[in-house]
């Protein structure tokens, strides 16, 4: 199996704590930014919102681009949301440094399940599906202990 396999696998997991991680720290964000829960919840909500809206037109739209360029893009979208979510000095930035990188969430699932498949077929497509599952069972749970943690 090609590392890349693992590496997508990789970008799963990073994607979807990114995506689930805001659950267990809403309380937090809700406290730190001073708006009510309810709002907090926009951050998981628009997240969401984005993605369904955004998913058919961004895949037409870039069907004409290279992958290995456009995958590279998504995930250094994803990483500089989420430096900019760390850092976010109000909770309007901190929205948009969520609901940017939800533009692009569709991109990664297409391009990395595609590529899989076609390079080993279902096997690879698990492993890569692999992150989603562990980043449910690890990410989020390591996400809510680290913002417990380092707000103490």
């Amino acid at each position: 199996m090609k590392k890349s396999i693992y590496a997508m696998a990789l970008g799963a997991f990073g994607i979807i704590t990114t995506e689930f991680g805001v659950i267990g720290v809403l309380p937090n964000l809700a406290q730190v930014f001073k708006v009510s829960l309810e709002t907090a919840g926009w951050l998981l909500s628009a997240f969401a919102l984005t993605v369904a809206v955004s998913s058919p037109f961004i895949t037409a739209l870039t069907t004409n681009i290279n992958r290995k360029l456009l995958m590279s893009l998504v995930l250094a979208v994803f990483v500089v949301s989420n430096i900019l979510s760390a850092f976010a000095p109000n909770f309007t930035v901190l929205m948009i440094a969520r609901v940017l990188p939800a533009f692009l969430h569709p991109l990664f699932w297409n391009i990395s399940l595609a590529a899989a498949f076609k390079e080993s077929g279902s096997k690879a497509v698990s492993i890569v599906m692999s992150g989603v599952s562990i980043a449910t069972v690890m990410g989020v749970p390591i996400t809510t202990y680290a913002a417990e943690f380092f707000s103490n």
